[in-house]
């Protein structure tokens, strides 16, 4: 499950993902929060934020398979998001309103795990 850090310093039950995942990304789109693949889940998810009454996150689309230590860059309107164990080479650019999935060219060297935002080679 999520949790929120509250103004105190406690934390509190914020939402449970629609399923487990581990070494995913993720990217903010306007005011969506997106986790991006990890292992055990080659999907999207989205929380979409509207009031503190509605903690839920939607199933999107599907990703590219193994993408557990993928990198994501946004740009307007999209997300490129590159690497990951199971294609290192990989490079897919994602329609964030319709997830749209476009095959880039591949990466000249592989990238199989992302550190504090820096991707590493594999």
């Amino acid at each position: 499950s999520c949790l929120t850090l509250q103004p105190d310093n406690t934390w509190t039950k914020h939402s449970n993902l629609t399923r487990h995942r581990y070494s995913h990304s993720s990217a903010v789109y306007k005011s969506d929060l997106i986790l991006i693949g990890g292992g055990e889940a080659n999907t999207t998810e989205v929380f979409r934020h509207k009031d503190n009454n509605n903690n839920l996150w939607e199933l999107t689309w599907d990703v590219a398979e193994g993408t557990d230590g993928c990198a994501v860059t946004t740009g307007p309107g999209t997300a490129v998001v590159t690497g990951g164990h199971g294609c290192p080479k990989c490079a897919y650019q994602f329609n964030l309103q319709t997830g749209e999935k476009t095959k880039l060219q591949n990466m000249n060297e592989g990238r199989t795990r992302v550190v504090g935002g820096k991707a590493h080679r594999g």
